[in-house]
């Protein structure tokens, strides 16, 4: 009998040892993780702070610089050496949003803005993009409800799963083409760096805008993109004149319509990394002639 009570004992001991165990076990498990966690929103909250010093930064660099011409020659165009911060790195970068292709110019006063309209064509043409998007991005943007021939309108977007509506209003984010009609990802990934979606009417900066920018500015695709780049690296357009030097002799006139040599809108990009965390943030700036003033800061925007 005393035996028997012992073995139980001894039984009773060892469960209550592994419950024991089980216990710390988990204890020191949530512990680890509530540390993980604070030190990962200590990191994010001090990757924001770099974040805003990072646009103080980019102000006082645009505020300093020259607002009659913009190029990558301008002390925002260069290179910035990657910053070494207590547990890690800072690398910040300005690129001008108006040498891209805006969106929202589609359509002016609510109608389909011709000129606006043919260069996008031509810039979808120059990214091998054969998906006939255009008549279907107007009706995107367009406030009416009424379908244009190849467009789409809410009785198209009902019938997709999960359903949603037309947006009838300008585009807030570039991201928003993904959900007009046509855009599938491959589309989306291709046009991509070379579309912007601005609040305004912008005119389209010959001094930054990239090779299929450049291309989609003449008709028929004429324009030497080469000696364009080459004679702006050189020195960069100080007017529009000096650019339609360019210009194949056969392009219309309008050709040049929108057409800008200096820039109000800007995209600052900040890359920090703390310990293994790393966090990108984009800031939409733009640069009036008193001073520069954030539009938006997100992780997701370019």
């Amino acid at each position: 009998m005393n035996k028997r009570m012992a073995g139980v004992a001894l039984i009773t001991s060892l469960l209550l040892l592994s419950v024991i165990t089980l216990l710390v076990l988990a204890m020191t498990t949530r512990q680890q993780l509530d540390l993980q966690r604070s030190a990962h929103l200590s990191h994010a909250e001090q990757s924001y702070w770099y974040a805003l010093s990072a646009v103080n930064w980019a102000r006082r660099v645009l505020n300093s610089d020259d607002r009659g011409v913009d190029s990558e020659h301008d002390n925002w165009g260069g290179k910035v050496p990657t910053l070494a911060i207590e547990q890690g790195t800072m690398a910040v970068s300005i690129i001008d949003l108006q040498g891209r292709f805006n969106l929202n110019n589609l359509l002016q006063a609510d109608e389909p803005h011709p000129v606006s309209v043919a260069r996008f064509k031509r810039l979808l043409t120059q990214l091998d993009i054969n998906s006939p998007i255009t008549p279907a991005l107007l009706d995107w943007l367009d406030e009416d409800t009424t379908e244009t021939p190849g467009g789409a309108e809410d009785r198209y977007y009902a019938t997709l799963k999960p359903p949603y509506r037309a947006a009838n209003r300008l585009m807030a984010d570039p991201s928003e083409l993904r959900l007009v009609r046509g855009v599938n990802e491959e589309i989306y990934a291709k046009i991509r760096p070379y579309i912007t979606t601005l609040p305004v009417v912008t005119g389209i900066n010959v001094n930054t805008a990239s090779p299929p920018v450049l291309a989609s500015l003449a008709t028929n695709n004429e324009l030497d993109v080469n000696s364009v780049i080459a004679g702006r690296e050189k020195n960069a357009f100080s007017n529009i004149k000096l650019f339609k030097t360019y210009l194949p002799m056969t392009t219309d006139e309008s050709a040049a319509d929108g057409l800008v040599v200096a820039s109000s809108y800007f995209l600052l990009t900040t890359d920090v990394t703390l310990g293994v965390a790393h966090q990108r943030r984009h800031t939409r700036l733009v640069r009036d002639e008193q001073t520069t003033t954030s539009l938006n800061q997100s992780p997701a925007y370019q």
